[in-house]
């Protein structure tokens, strides 16, 4: 039987799941706020609670204002899962897997990833991946500080809100299509192995890990002597 590798702490795994909820939500109840285009989720919210409370009154301002509730709770949730995972992470930063790599392919990696579906020479993530990591990393932050400042407007000036508005868009339109980038090729079939490890055991094949990902096997090979 083939060797386990650990590819992924019971925490990293409880984290990614509990983002992939709250990005749902934030999602679903942002969109409404930001365009009314997708006033219609709005309705959604709001017609049963306009029903419920039979006030008869204006179901757009109502479901608005549930989408905000939701909004919040799911940020406060975020706060609650992101502060211990950022420590733990933060106190290991230099065995980040995302930091350039000597003998990987990098941006020229690109092609044989996502065009030619193959595996390029890489660590434990492929140069799309950390690519993917620095945007959610920056994005991430963005949405945070900008959404602390529009929770509490009341305690920040005009011009201050107007630029929080305005990064928690450019965040959010950076953010999603990434987002969509990272579910599709997650569930790809090349990447099959690491998607059963994220919501399976956390761990890969000794054999998996040496064929797919040789320079994190060289690592942890080192490491072992």
């Amino acid at each position: 039987m083939s060797k386990k590798i650990t590819a992924f702490t019971p925490f990293q795994m409880f984290y990614h799941k509990s983002i992939i909820i709250l990005m749902f939500f934030f999602i679903l109840t942002g969109l409404p706020i930001l365009s009314h285009y997708f006033h219609w989720i709005a309705y959604c919210f709001g017609v049963p609670v306009d029903f419920i409370s039979s006030q008869n009154g204006d179901a757009l301002t109502a479901g608005i204002q549930v989408c905000r509730i939701i909004h919040r709770v799911a940020a406060m949730l975020f706060l609650l899962f992101s502060l211990p995972f950022a420590v733990t992470q933060l106190l290991q930063i230099a065995q980040w897997h995302i930091w350039p790599e000597s003998g990987a392919a990098g941006i020229g990696g690109l092609k044989t990833s996502y065009i030619d579906f193959k595996h390029a020479r890489q660590g434990k993530y492929n140069a799309g991946q950390k690519i993917a990591a620095y945007v959610f990393i920056v994005c991430i932050a963005m949405l945070a500080f900008s959404g602390f400042v529009l929770w509490f407007r009341g305690s920040f000036s005009v011009a201050t809100l107007t630029l929080a508005r305005n990064l928690h868009d450019i965040g959010f339109a950076l953010l999603l299509p990434t987002l969509l980038g990272h579910m599709y090729f997650g569930i790809h079939p090349l990447n099959r192995a690491g998607f059963k490890a994220m919501f399976g055991t956390g761990e890969l094949n000794e054999e998996e890990v040496k064929s797919h990902h040789p320079l994190w096997y060289e690592k942890i090979k080192q490491n072992e002597q």
